[in-house]
């Protein structure tokens, strides 16, 4: 939902987007799977929430990202979320020891600074830049409202009503004003990708730019074993099956027959692999980092995922599977053309707190 969205909002045909700011995908997720039991229980249910009142509290600014106010809500968000990250690198109770959590203090408030000045900021930067205004260019706050409040009712119809989608979203910092905020962000740019690909040329769109980026280098094909699990014996087992790789002959065979026997990946059924741009992969920063510094026909050092760990080889791509597949993978590399300028303005953002954000402790703050 959140950065995927392929409503055709202006009649015309827009381009599904593949995650602009990342911790609001991983939040979606989260709360579909938390929704998913309650959704099941259902009959029938015709949800309509209405933006709900926030505290007084919640809209209090807390410092600005290029001029543009942050509050107190989204604040508290980012540092539950970022909490959780280091309580998964450095242990579940580094929070709750005095001294543990001073340990860590720096390493939390260098996180939420950067994390508050997130893609969304980027995208609004960008929108600023590109929108000149006048005629129909983008699309009207009616409509953006519009298609955030449908979004939202279609979340709480599936986690089972009102009460259970404020619920889970309080439990995890969240508010429904901010939800609703990244929601018309996400809106936005699935217009401002349109703009600038059909209106401005900004973005290559024509089957003549696409088909030349689909032979660059800056659109690749991989295919992978994939180790599941962070042990230690995980990680032994992905070193030797890498040394088998690097040894062989034909490796790209080789790669097959050891996916057959040891990997735990099953999202690629066939052995053409996965194609992709940057910022567009499905496998995260670290896999393609390492995918795009290899030659073709090299295979990766280990590479660490989520959950196990991955040994990567560029394989050449094959003419027939990106003709097959023209219109996919014409539509990822429009998303990831977007998202490398949106990469780029969020380089520059500088989140800055003001006297209320200073005082604020991100140790505590719930």
């Amino acid at each position: 939902m959140i950065c995927q969205n392929n409503k055709n909002l202006r009649g015309k045909g827009h381009t599904p987007q593949r995650g602009i700011a990342q911790s609001a995908r991983r939040l979606t997720a989260f709360l579909l799977s938390v929704f998913a039991a309650a959704a099941l229980l259902l009959t029938s249910c015709s949800t309509n929430i209405k933006p709900q009142t926030p505290p007084k509290e919640d809209l209090r600014p807390v410092g600005n990202v290029s001029g543009r106010e942050v509050y107190f809500d989204e604040l508290r968000y980012v540092a539950v979320n970022c909490r959780e990250e280091l309580s998964a690198k450095y242990g579940e109770d580094i929070w709750d020891d005095p001294a543990k959590a001073e340990e860590h203090r720096a390493e939390l408030e260098e996180m939420v600074t950067r994390g508050l000045a997130s893609s969304y900021y980027a995208v609004l930067k960008l929108a600023d830049d590109y929108y000149l205004g006048g005629a129909d260019a983008m699309l009207s706050e009616k409509a953006i409202v519009d298609a955030v409040a449908e979004e939202v009712n279609q979340t709480a119809e599936e986690c089972g009503g009102k009460r259970q989608y404020l619920k889970t979203l309080e439990e995890n910092g969240l508010t429904d004003r901010l939800f609703r905020f990244y929601l018309s962000i996400e809106e936005m740019a699935t217009e401002l990708t349109y703009i600038l690909k059909t209106d401005l040329g900004v973005i290559p769109s024509s089957v003549s730019e696409l088909e030349e980026y689909m032979h660059s280098d800056k659109f690749i094909r991989t295919n992978h074993i994939y180790i599941k699990g962070l042990e230690e014996d995980r990680l032994e087992l992905a070193k030797e099956l890498r040394e088998q790789l690097l040894k062989s002959d034909t490796p790209d065979l080789e790669l097959i027959l050891l996916k057959g026997k040891y990997d735990s990946d099953f999202s690629i059924t066939t052995t053409h692999g996965t194609y992709f741009a940057r910022y567009s992969s499905d496998y995260g920063d670290d896999y393609e980092k390492a995918a795009f510094a290899l030659e073709v026909g090299g295979i990766s050092d280990i590479v660490k995922g989520n959950a196990g760990y991955f040994v990567i080889m560029r394989l050449p791509v094959e003419d027939d599977w990106l003709n097959y597949n023209f219109e996919d993978f014409g539509n990822a590399i429009i998303g990831s053309e977007f998202n490398s300028m949106v990469e780029e303005y969020k380089s520059t953002l500088v989140f800055e707190f003001n006297e209320l954000g200073k005082e604020t402790d991100l140790v505590t703050l719930k």
